[in-house]
């Protein structure tokens, strides 16, 4: 026997127990953890002396293949950094094998003992075809172009019969070739392609580039054909993309350009929406070590993968890939990481790059430009429409310039996308009488009406309850309704447009991967004519058809408090507009804004993204804002507020009694939000110049606090934060 380390799926650090000297690292066990038993990975020996006499033994070890020793070391790496229990990752890398755990045993047809007793074309055409795997009736039938009941016929009468096999097996011929079908890359495409394989020994080492190129540039062409030659070598590939519709949005085109000679390309996807009978057989494909490409969303980060040989980001500026509950990390660095420990290539691309990764990547190199759209034509570039003159029409939001171009664009039978980023019916809706606005109990903020599923909803908590006919402050019934959300915005067009199709996009409609999958293929289609979205309709799609995007309000925000809010501003911006006029149709886009004098729009109406960039480089680094700096954001709560508010200032004194020259401790103050889910808030910013002195600063002021917590308070560390509330 011998001591080993588990982590197991809980929010707790790495256990020890005893185990057989056959366990070895990267083994699934499963392990007893108080009362009950639970799975984990075997990381290696223990890391600290423990008497073996108070040591439990593991109970079992799967039949499972080792996991690679580097997610091991990703495990670490992600404990370390992100200062969170290793077991939270741990719950996530193995969602898979939990699925797996459930499911029916892997199972496909073969040949039986009556398989030569009789004879006709069809029987011939499917036995030609059993040397694939086919683990259904119907995906036999189909490959073979006969009914199902001739199939289940022959399984009747022993022609064919099902046989368990080993799912961790790959049926993947070595001989596959691989080709594209998708049209050859123009010059700056090839220029790019070429420049990443220079290297002789690309695929071989960590090889970290950066893919700038504006929207309809061709980025995902460039993707498939470094994908291609990984498939060629019989390795794994990993797409990253920021949201469920998006990534389904990859598969469709990667399976459109990436064709096989002798069997179909292996292309999966990986989201928390899946079922676990399709995540159990994506997770066992995966394991298997056969060569496939893996389209996930921010977890897919996390899946073991035996056989990886590149990992791509696309849209790497997304907010989406980072979580904002623990385990806070953020996919794309995760990534980065995790090529860095296979020593394989990693290319990040998107439209309008966040500015850390710019520095970064100028620092090192590897920065390659698209500049010019696949179809030749120049990027369409924005038309402002001054609010101030052109005032919105009566009653609504749009102006007319806007409702003119909607209609022409209508009248040539053309599709329209109204950007909207708000939710709901109105942002405040409140009472004609009394003045009372409904509040959500757990969070103490303002509840959004949505009038489609008649209730108001906690944007923060997701409490709701329905819409009251009667305000509950003074019994009247007057309330009154300001500001537009996207909901409100569709009473406006359909009542100026009312022979139009309109459909909206918002997570609140779109709540299922399915509805998104049928909105846009509805789009691809024609079957919608206005399209009104919030920010998930502003990113990846390619509607041939589109070719006018109006922003309904393009305003900066001066007041904000967060560094980063001109650059969100403007890849929003940047990335909705590029849904216009994709195709050789051409488009137009409008932004009604109230400050057209804004330098953000001097840079955005030339496309001068650079230029853009320049200047908030130079601004944070005036200010001492990331990539300059390195920071975290403490988090104090506590369903008694007195608690939050005595703890946070217990971090402050702590902080006091131990300077540390370089690092700044700002704070406490209590949060934006101040109340979530029932808990009062309190924020701490903790900033240095490097990763080192950051560590430092918040192993003596922040730490030694945190461990000594009671019951009913939770201080969180935010690692490179992307939100300040």
């Amino acid at each position: 026997m011998k001591i080993i380390d588990v982590a197991v799926g809980q929010a707790i650090d790495r256990l020890s127990y005893r185990a057989p000297e056959a366990c070895m690292p990267g083994a699934l066990v499963q392990v007893p953890l108080g009362k009950k038993t639970v799975d984990g990975i075997v990381l290696g020996p223990a890391s600290h002396t423990l008497a073996e006499e108070k040591l439990k033994d593991i109970v079992a070890t799967y039949p499972h293949p080792l996991l690679p020793y580097e997610e091991i070391l990703l495990l670490d790496w992600l404990s370390y950094y992100y200062l969170s229990d290793i077991g939270l990752f741990v719950r996530i890398m193995l969602r898979g094998h939990r699925d797996f755990l459930k499911a029916k045993p892997p199972r496909q047809i073969v040949h039986g003992s009556a398989s030569c007793q009789r004879h006709s074309s069809q029987r011939e055409r499917v036995w030609s075809l059993l040397s694939e795997p086919f683990g259904s009736v119907r995906a036999l039938a189909k490959r073979a172009d006969v009914s199902e009941g001739l199939i289940r016929q022959m399984l009747q009468d022993s022609e064919l019969v099902w046989k368990e096999k080993n799912p961790f097996v790959s049926d993947h011929k070595d001989d596959a070739l691989y080709h594209l079908s998708a049209p050859a890359l123009n010059f700056g495409q090839k220029k790019v392609l070429d420049a990443i394989l220079c290297n002789p020994s690309w695929g071989g080492q960590f090889q970290q580039e950066l893919l700038h190129g504006v929207t309809g540039s061709g980025k995902t062409l460039i993707y498939a054909h470094l994908t291609l030659r990984m498939l060629q070598r019989g390795r794994q590939i990993l797409v990253m993309a920021p949201e469920i519709a998006l990534a389904q949005a990859l598969v469709d085109r990667f399976a459109a350009m990436i064709k096989s000679d002798q069997q179909p390309v292996a292309i999966h996807l990986w989201h928390g929406g899946m079922s676990p009978a399709n995540r159990a057989e994506v997770w066992a494909a995966v394991q298997s070590r056969k060569p496939l490409v893996l389209i996930g969303v921010r977890s897919a980060c996390l899946v073991p993968m035996p056989n990886l040989g590149l990992i791509i980001v696309d849209e790497e500026h997304d907010q989406g890939y980072k979580q904002d509950d623990p385990p806070r990390y953020h996919a794309r660095d995760v990534s980065i990481k995790k090529a860095q420990l296979y020593k394989i290539p990693i290319l990040i691309g998107s439209a309008t790059p966040t500015i850390e990764s710019l520095y970064s990547m100028s620092v090192r190199g590897g920065v390659y430009h698209l500049n010019n759209r696949v179809d030749g034509l120049q990027p369409i570039r924005p038309e402002l429409i001054d609010m101030r003159i052109d005032k919105p029409l009566s009653g609504g939001v749009l102006s007319e310039p806007l409702c003119s171009a909607i209609g022409v664009h209508l009248e040539r039978r053309e599709q329209v996308l109204l950007f909207i980023n708000r939710r709901g019916y109105a942002p405040v809706m409140t009472c004609g009488s009394c003045g009372q606005k409904p509040i959500c109990t757990a969070c103490n903020m303002r509840m959004i009406p949505h009038r489609q599923t008649g209730r108001l909803l906690c944007h923060w908590c997701g409490h709701h309850v329905a819409i009251p006919k009667f305000c509950t402050g003074c019994g009247q019934d007057k309330w009154l309704f300001f500001g537009v959300g996207i909901e409100r915005l569709e009473e406006e067009v359909r009542s100026r447009f009312p022979d139009a199709n309109i459909a909206m996009a918002s997570s609140d409609i779109l709540d299922t991967a399915k509805k998104s999958q049928r909105l846009w293929q509805d789009m691809q289609h024609g079957d919608i004519d206005i399209l009104l979205g919030t920010q998930m309709a502003t990113k990846g799609h390619d509607i041939p058809n589109l070719t006018l995007v109006g922003v309904v309000d393009g305003d900066p925000d001066h007041e904000a408090t967060d560094p980063r809010a001109r650059e969100r501003l403007y890849q929003v911006l940047e990335q909705v507009a590029g849904r216009a006029g994709r195709h050789k149709k051409g488009g137009r886009v409008l932004v009604q804004t109230t400050r057209p004098d804004d330098s953000l729009f001097t840079y955005f109406e030339k496309g001068n993204f650079t230029g853009f960039t320049q200047v908030e480089e130079d601004t944070r680094s005036r200010l001492h804002f990331p990539p300059f700096s390195k920071m975290a954001a403490v988090i104090v709560s506590s369903p008694v507020e007195t608690t939050a508010k005595s703890f946070a200032w217990r971090v402050f004194y702590q902080a006091r009694m131990h300077n540390i020259e370089g690092a700044e401790f700002l704070g406490p103050v209590m949060a934006p939000i101040y109340k979530i889910r029932g808990a009062y808030r309190w924020r701490v910013l903790v900033r240095a110049p490097h990763r080192s002195l950051l560590e430092k600063a918040l192993a003596a002021w922040v730490l030694p606090i945190q461990k000594a917590t009671k019951k009913g308070c939770r201080i969180d560390i935010d690692i490179d934060p992307l939100t300040f509330h």
